[in-house]
């Protein structure tokens, strides 16, 4: 009996120091995976050592083994390993409790792997029950916003999307880089709709106004190049040939400019 105690002591005494030295390895993650939710290190022992740690011990055991298996989620996913990456996340998504940041975390990526392998509506489907379970001030609610403009793009439901994409803007919240990413994006969803002969005149004629006035803001912003073109598509189906033109030769200039 003893000899069972001392054995069972140091099999907790190995699993607290373990904890102790992943907790230290890992970032408290953010509220929206808009700003990466990160390691420390990114290195292949940081990889290793997060698989030898899930090893280590029983789930139940392990104060971070959700934490771990996101990692390795997540890095698969860098690695454009989509197979591994899936494989990790719905591990996650299935054990995690629901208000636990890696269950939501693994559900947007398990969303992106959705959307990358052009399954829109099993991302929807997903984000949709997400949406449900997240806080309506968690700035992840942004996230989710996007993701279901990109999957409605995706199925070419662009009124959806630019609903979507509007709600994603929560000016408070948004790092800007994405801003400017989502503000392209609803601007090419009027592009869409000011495309549809089925509407009537003046309504296209509304959503060319709105998407001109979203692509001239994108003017000096990390997605100005295709920003300049989509402003290009939208003046030759609005049949404004000369300034079709024009935007093209500033994107022209604009490319030139930047790799000189």
């Amino acid at each position: 009996r003893r000899k069972n105690k001392k054995e069972e002591s140091r099999r907790k005494e190995k699993i607290r120091k373990e904890d102790i030295f992943f907790f230290l390895m890992i970032r408290r993650p953010p509220k929206s995976t808009l700003l990466p939710y990160t390691t420390l290190f990114r290195s292949d022992k940081a990889l290793e050592y997060f698989q030898s740690y899930v090893n280590s011990a029983d789930r139940a055991d392990l104060a971070y083994y959700d934490h771990a298996i996101l990692e390795i989620g997540l890095t698969s996913f860098r690695a454009n390993n989509l197979t591994k990456a899936r494989r990790n996340f719905e591990m996650i998504a299935k054990q995690s409790e629901k208000n636990h940041k890696p269950y939501q975390i693994a559900n947007i990526f398990l969303a992106k792997i959705h959307i990358k392998e052009n399954r829109p509506r099993q991302a929807d489907k997903i984000l949709s029950h997400l949406a449900q379970k997240v806080a309506k001030n968690d700035t992840l609610q942004c996230e989710i916003s996007y993701l279901r403009g990109e999957a409605t793009f995706q199925t070419q439901e662009f009124g959806q999307a630019a609903d979507y994409y509007e709600s994603s803007l929560n000016p408070t919240n948004v790092a800007e880089e994405w801003k400017y990413e989502a503000l392209y994006k609803l601007a090419w969803c009027y592009i869409k709709l000011a495309d549809d002969q089925l509407k009537s005149a003046k309504a296209r004629q509304g959503f060319c106004g709105r998407a001109e006035n979203l692509l001239l803001k994108l003017k000096g912003t990390k997605v100005q190049e295709k920003a300049l073109l989509a402003l290009a598509r939208l003046y030759l189906i609005s049949n404004c040939p000369q300034k079709c033109e024009a935007a093209l030769d500033q994107q022209i200039a604009t490319f030139s400019l930047n790799r000189s």
